[in-house]
């Protein structure tokens, strides 16, 4: 059985945004970013806005959420 990971991640510096541009190339596994949290609001993003969020909770208590991984300094 094949399992998609479904990913919440903390953090969108360096690691976040290299991470995200690993998943979103032709796929080696099968994953996909749910939502990513975020720190400060006024920082200019270069990814979709309706993936981050400014609450932690969001991604804690996500039940589509199955793999969370902290990316924060």
């Amino acid at each position: 059985m094949k399992t998609n990971s479904r990913i919440g991640f903390f953090g969108f510096n360096f690691l976040g945004s290299g991470l995200c541009n690993i998943i979103s190339k032709p796929p080696s596994f099968e994953a996909s970013i749910l939502m990513i949290a975020l720190k400060d609001k006024t920082k200019p993003r270069n990814l979709y806005i309706n993936i981050f969020n400014f609450n932690k909770f969001n991604i804690l208590h996500n039940p589509e959420i199955n793999v969370v991984v902290p990316l924060i300094q």
